[in-house]
């Protein structure tokens, strides 16, 4: 994400992020990938930053994320429990 914000890839307002958005695009036209992205995103994977990126399965990647949710949930849960 930082390497995106450095290059300027703020989203609509810019015109570029994860996806293009073209000033002369039609209201309701299908997105379009940004290939400068993608290609960015894979050299990220393949490097790995200091870990086996490549080898983390899908599944993992979306049990990864949805335990994010269900821990701050049940902190939510835990501070609502203390107040009453």
């Amino acid at each position: 994400m930082s390497s995106m914000v450095e290059k300027g890839w703020l989203g609509k307002k810019t015109g570029k992020g994860f996806y293009l958005y073209p000033k002369d695009a039609k209201k309701g036209a299908a997105k379009q990938l940004n290939p400068e992205m993608l290609a960015m995103l894979k050299q990220v994977r393949l490097e790995g930053h200091g870990a086996k990126v490549s080898n983390v399965s899908v599944e993992d990647i979306q049990m990864r994320i949805i335990t994010r949710f269900i821990n701050e949930a049940a902190y939510c849960l835990q501070g609502e429990l203390c107040i009453l």
